[in-house]
Formats: C-alpha cells, sequence, structure tokens
C-alpha cells in the first residue's frame, strides 16, 4: 500500500509539471509573450477560465473535478453536494474575475470611464470565459503535437516581443515580407496551422474583440527553412537556429521604423514613434540635414525612467537614425533600412 502512495505522488507531481507546462505553451499560442504589465492579467484570465471549466463539470462529477484542480481524491466523509455548491460559487465568480481583469489588462487610455461601461465590460467575463476556457482546452491538446513536429524538424523558436495595432497588422506582414525578400528568403503568406485557427475562431465567435491581443486572421510567412507567426503582442520565428537568429536580426534591422512597436510602455512608445516621424520625414537644408529633431530625442532618451531593454531597443534605433543622416552627406556605401510606406 505505500508503494502504491509513492506512486501515486509521483504520478501527481509529473502529471502537475506537465499539465502546467502544456498550459503554459496554450496560452503563449493564443496571446503571445504578451508585455510584462499584460502578463499578470492574462494569466489570471487564463487560469480563472479554467477554474470555471472545471467547475462546470464538477457540478455533474464532483469526484473528477477535485482530481483534476488539486490531484487528490475527496475523502468519504466530505458529502457530494458540499463541492457541488462549492463548484457552482465558482462558476458564478470566476467569470467576473475574468471579466474585471480584461478590464485591467487594456491601457489606462482604452479603459471606459463611467461604472455603467465598466460594469458591463465585467459582465462580458461570463462570454469571454466560456470562450477562453473552450480555446485553451483545445490548444492544450493541438499545442504539444505543434510542438513535437517542430522538435522532429530539429527546428528552434524564439519570441520577438512586439506590438502591433489590429489596424496596421496588414501593413505589418507586407513590412516583414519585403524585410525576408531583401535577405533572401522567399516566403508564402499563409493561415496559421489549422490546430491554432480552430481555437481563436472558437475564441473570436464567444469573445469578440474583448482581449485585443488576440488576431482576428492569424497569418504565418513560410519559406523552405523558416516560419514566421505575427501575433498582435509576439513575432515567434521557427526555423534551424542560424536562420532564426540570422532573420531575427536583419529584421531588427529593416523594420525599425516600421509600424510594429518594439518596446511596451507608453513612454517608450511615444519616443519609438518620434523617432519613426524623424525617419520619414528628413530633409536637408542647403546640402545639410537637419538634426535638430534627433538632439531634442536623444536628449529626452537620456533623461527617460525606461527599463534597460526598453533603453536598448531606441538607443539602437537613434543609431541608425545618425547613420541615415551621416549618409545624407556622403555616399552611402551599403543599402540602408528600407523606409516604409
Amino acid at each position: 500500500m505505500a508503494i502504491v502512495q509513492i506512486l501515486l505522488a509521483i504520478f501527481s507531481r509529473t502529471a502537475g509539471r506537465v499539465l502546467n507546462t502544456a498550459f503554459a505553451w496554450a496560452t503563449i499560442a493564443l496571446f503571445g509573450r504578451v508585455p510584462p504589465r499584460q502578463q499578470i492579467y492574462l494569466s489570471v484570465m487564463a487560469f480563472g477560465s479554467m477554474a470555471w471549466l472545471i467547475s462546470v463539470i464538477g457540478i455533474a462529477s464532483p469526484s473528477f473535478a477535485a482530481f483534476l484542480l488539486a490531484f487528490i481524491t475527496i475523502p468519504s466523509w466530505v458529502r457530494p453536494g458540499w463541492i457541488r455548491l462549492a463548484m457552482l460559487a465558482v462558476a458564478l465568480v470566476s467569470p467576473l474575475l475574468v471579466g474585471g481583469m480584461s478590464l485591467l489588462a487594456l491601457d489606462p487610455a482604452e479603459r471606459p470611464r463611467d461604472t455603467a461601461p465598466r460594469v458591463r465590460a465585467i459582465l462580458r467575463g461570463y462570454p469571454v470565459t466560456i470562450g477562453l476556457s473552450l480555446t485553451l482546452a483545445l490548444l492544450l491538446l493541438f499545442v504539444p503535437i505543434l510542438k513535437a513536429r517542430a522538435a522532429l524538424k530539429r527546428w528552434t523558436t524564439t519570441h520577438v516581443p512586439v506590438l502591433v495595432k489590429p489596424e496596421d497588422y496588414p501593413a505589418t506582414l507586407r513590412d516583414l515580407e519585403t524585410a525576408l525578400r531583401a535577405e533572401g528568403w522567399r516566403t508564402a503568406r499563409v493561415p496559421a496551422s489549422w490546430m491554432l485557427r480552430v481555437p481563436m475562431h472558437v475564441f473570436g465567435a464567444l469573445a469578440g474583440r474583448s482581449i485585443p491581443l488576440v488576431a482576428k486572421e492569424l497569418s504565418t510567412l513560410r519559406s523552405a527553412q523558416l516560419e514566421i507567426t505575427l501575433h498582435p503582442s509576439d513575432l515567434i520565428l521557427s526555423g534551424p537556429n542560424g536562420d532564426v537568429m540570422r532573420a531575427r536580426a536583419r529584421m531588427a534591422e529593416r523594420l525599425a521604423f516600421s509600424k510594429l512597436y518594439m518596446t511596451w510602455t507608453a513612454d517608450a512608445q511615444r519616443l519609438e514613434e518620434n523617432l519613426r516621424k524623424v525617419w520619414l520625414g528628413i530633409e536637408t537644408v542647403n546640402g545639410h540635414p537637419r538634426t535638430g529633431d534627433l538632439q531634442t530625442l536623444d536628449r529626452e532618451l537620456k533623461t527617460a525612467e525606461l527599463p534597460y531593454e526598453e533603453w536598448e531597443v531606441l538607443f539602437r534605433k537613434e543609431l541608425l537614425l545618425e547613420r541615415r543622416l551621416a549618409s545624407l552627406d556622403t555616399p552611402a556605401t551599403h543599402e540602408l533600412p528600407s523606409t516604409p510606406d
């Protein structure tokens, strides 16, 4: 009997780790790697939606739901009716938590200010919870298959944190195609795998646009040696390690002044947008480049209180701008990053 208990304990810990890993994969497949500020809110929403799904199952089968939640069996003295009442409470309350987190996940400027719209947003947590729970359940089945496919190809996967506004998604895909073509990769734009599209269509049908970090039509740029999937908050590169590293480096240069944000806080994005405007509006006066705007931005960058990762992105863009300005006085020795439309 003791051996059986030890084996069950080992199985429970192993199953827990496997489920946690699969759950993390499913969440990333749906949202991508989101900015740190939103990560906590989306994580709570994901766990809340799965707790709702398990609680609904638990109303019909308390023992099975308790095992799913904690990998424990219900003692004989605990009445099933008590478990059902607890599961009913979870099923009623967790969608309100999901709705509240979906409100906090929005940028402060996008949150409704009046009480009535806020209440409606929180009540939207019920359809959002249903959609999110079913979507994550499907992804829990499909994502390990996609991971196994990449492993069999001996491909590596890397995530590049970006932010793309919904209206800029098609233009950003075109910029990606142009950048890859300039570096020798001929890609075809195709819908993402059906194992990603089907869950996302389920989410869209039930939750609508409650979470803007989920792409309406997720697309992939595919070649023989590279696959790039663009999420609203993540750029996923898959392929042989050398190709992935080279593609990431080239895109960091060629897409530096596209509509693709490479920072995630409001202050950093404001500086990023101003750098892009300088890039697009560089003018010469009497044959000499105008550098006043760049000097102003340089002072702002030096005094801005930003995470190092964001400062590094902006500093790299500033160096590219300086190189562009220098090329206006001297012949270019090599092709510079193309200017997006």
